[in-house]
């Protein structure tokens, strides 16, 4: 009776991880061994400390009420140079790296005011799925890309510490597993889709097959989302490259070999190949398409999700950005192929809201190759950048493509 009551109180709040809801679909009996011997509820009064900046870890907090401090300080045992501190509200997660590596607190958590944590022992998690094969095996390879990434951590990237670890969002981590383990995550989402599979009520049985096609071959990762729901993963990792004068690198448009001229207006970037970390991504990226600007030095990373839903498919796809901002060294002039002899100039659409000078000159514009495939690749303004996001930039950026004309080599020096 204990065991069962513990095990309704605990799953709600463990459900919030996506891999807690992997055990649940996968093996239930997992999941409540977990429940009956390595979750424990926890009081916090104010000013209670949950656990102290350089102690050994060996739990991991969900806070299910009231609010914690994270206060990270100076510490020769770790890269922070400067104090800060956090406030931490309900339904997150502290040291959840704890569950995939042998971790030291880098901060301090206090509560703030009274409330409860639920604590999650990662010894009696590793115990309680080893019974079962098929989570045996996600849970190494998980654990494995999990730890790839915190030990690869660090600038330009933020460093990790008890509340986040960069690039270990749960579609991050999947994309970086073996193709085995992708395809039994995905085919448990492919159940979740199973439901609504009828025209009138979601997905087609026609989009379903399809689906399910790209999942068994790789071409799409696809999980279950935090509130349950089946979720394509698309990583992305782009490069905002930046010359002296303040100017962005950006490609106006693309052309594949022997396909016609398509517009793009964005800054360099790829999807990320399965196993890919973004650092070696944005490497790749140096490497295939900006050989020119090979010596430009990355500074800091951002990170961009976007969730849209899949026009093919008509289910929801996040597509988690990463843009790695560089500069190119002062003086730094390479030999590029510039675009000549253009057949028409472009007359600019009477937008309002359109920054001054927002289409660059064919002239001034310039052609990358990334293999066999062209880039029509441009310096503009920072706020052009923004401006090509908006549907009247795209609009811009179409035109533009539309009147550019290389129909042979005499169009480029």
């Amino acid at each position: 009776m204990r065991g069962d009551l513990l095990f309704e109180i605990s799953t709600p709040h463990l459900r919030s991880h996506q891999i807690f809801r992997l055990i649940e679909q996968t093996d239930v009996s997992a999941l409540k061994q977990i429940c009956n011997s390595g979750i424990v509820f926890r009081a916090l009064m104010a000013q209670d400390i949950l656990f102290l900046q350089d102690a050994k870890c060996h739990e991991v907090y969900f806070i299910t009420s009231g609010t914690c401090a994270y206060m990270r300080k100076a510490s020769p045992h770790c890269e922070e140079r400067e104090s800060r501190t956090e406030g931490i509200g309900e339904k997150a997660w502290l040291s959840w790296v704890a569950l995939w590596s042998l971790w030291t607190h880098v901060g301090t958590g206090e509560a703030e005011q009274t409330g409860e944590v639920l604590v999650v022992q990662p010894d009696t998690v590793f115990q309680s799925i080893g019974r079962c094969g098929d989570l045996r095996d996600i849970f190494e390879e998980y654990s494995l890309a999990f730890y790839q990434r915190l030990v690869s951590a660090g600038p330009p990237s933020p460093w990790p510490d008890d509340l986040h670890v960069p690039f270990t969002d749960y579609g991050e981590v999947v994309m970086a597993m073996g193709s085995k383990e992708q395809k039994l995550i995905g085919t448990m989402a492919l159940e979740r889709l199973e439901a609504s599979k009828w025209p009138w009520q979601g997905i087609s049985l026609q989009k379903l097959d399809a689906l399910q096609k790209e999942v068994f071959s790789g071409r799409c990762v696809l999980i279950e989302n935090a509130e349950g729901a089946a979720e394509r993963v698309v990583p992305i990792t782009a490069m905002r490259l930046e010359r002296d004068n303040g100017d962005v690198l950006v490609v106006m448009a693309k052309q594949q070999e022997g396909c016609e001229i398509l517009p793009e207006g964005k800054l360099p970037g790829a999807k990320q190949k399965a196993g890919e970390e973004p650092v070696q991504a944005v490497r790749r990226i140096l490497r295939e398409q900006l050989r020119p600007f090979s010596g430009a030095k990355i500074f800091k990373s951002d990170r961009e999700d976007v969730v849209e839903t899949s026009h093919k498919f008509r289910i929801r796809t996040k597509y988690i950005r990463v843009i790695f901002h560089a500069a190119l060294p002062s003086g730094c002039n390479p030999t590029l192929t510039k675009l000549h002899g253009c057949r028409h100039h472009v007359e600019v659409l009477p937008v309002k809201s359109k920054p001054r000078g927002s289409l660059p000159l064919y002239e001034e514009s310039f052609l990358l190759m990334e293999g066999n495939n062209r880039l029509f690749c441009a310096w503009v303004s920072p706020e052009t950048v923004d401006f090509f996001r908006k549907p009247d930039g795209q609009k811009q950026v179409r035109q533009w493509t539309e009147h550019l004309s290389l129909d042979d080599e005499r169009h480029l020096t």
